[in-house]
């Protein structure tokens, strides 16, 4: 939980959400806690509770339920579930080569992730603009991050 608070804190300032480096921590999770899908998810909820309780966790040092009610409560959302599902992944066997099965639960993460974003931004920019402001400007950044926690994995 100590390293998605301080990788949730490197951020890239955008409007209505920043690009920071929480997927990262959220992919390492789902990669080394694959022993017990309920312990992965409860790391994220755990930090998602100390938020909403009032310690800076989120990005920014920001906390408290106007994150959880804010642009990107879905992204937090989609945290939990990435996280779930990567770890119940896990032990399926896409290809033969660890590394490219590794790449791929991080995209399937990081689609997760930012479909879950999209449908709650959605509710506030319209479908559209969610994409445009919540979803696009990811895509690319999150192809990157799911290759580089791998190398370093």
């Amino acid at each position: 939980m100590a390293l998605l608070t301080i990788c949730s804190q490197i951020v890239t300032p955008m409007k209505p959400i920043f690009i920071s480096l929480q997927t990262v921590a959220v992919m390492f999770i789902g990669l080394t806690l694959t022993y017990n899908k309920t312990t992965a998810s409860l790391t994220i909820l755990s930090y998602i509770t100390l938020g909403a309780m009032g310690i800076p966790v989120f990005g920014e040092f920001s906390s408290g339920l106007r994150i959880l009610f804010g642009p990107t409560a879905g992204y937090l959302a989609g945290f939990v579930i990435a996280v779930y599902i990567m770890t119940s992944l896990e032990d399926k066997i896409f290809t033969s080569n660890k590394w490219l099965n590794q790449v791929s639960l991080c995209l399937i993460g990081n689609i997760i992730i930012m479909s879950f974003g999209w449908m709650w931004l959605s509710k506030l920019l319209g479908p559209s603009g969610a994409f445009y402001g919540g979803v696009l400007p990811f895509i690319i950044p999150g192809i990157i991050k799911s290759v580089l926690i791998n190398w370093t994995y």
